[in-house]
């Protein structure tokens, strides 16, 4: 009976360590929403950061232009490394 419980707690413990790790190595939604935001700042706030869903590896964050502008900007935020890539396509 103590060993099953032995066997029980350490599962749980590497459980438990392996779930904290995951959320110390990857970015939450409200961090991809504070890079999202650092970056429309560093470009003069021509874009409000709006909807931030979840992709593979990323969070895709959508941007609304402050201005009348003719394209709709995405950000694609690494989940692992934070690195942003922005993606611009002509409005139809």
């Amino acid at each position: 009976m103590k060993k099953v419980m032995a066997v029980s707690a350490l599962t749980l413990v590497i459980i438990l360590a392996a779930s904290l790790m995951y959320d110390y190595f990857t970015i939450s939604k409200k961090e991809a929403r504070q890079i999202a935001e650092r970056y429309v700042a560093s470009q003069s706030f021509k874009w409000n950061v709006g909807s931030i869903s979840r992709d593979r590896q990323s969070w895709v964050v959508y941007l609304s232009p402050v201005e009348s502008v003719n394209e709709i900007t995405w950000l694609i935020i690494n989940n692992r490394s934070g690195s942003i890539q922005k993606i611009t396509q002509p409005m139809k």
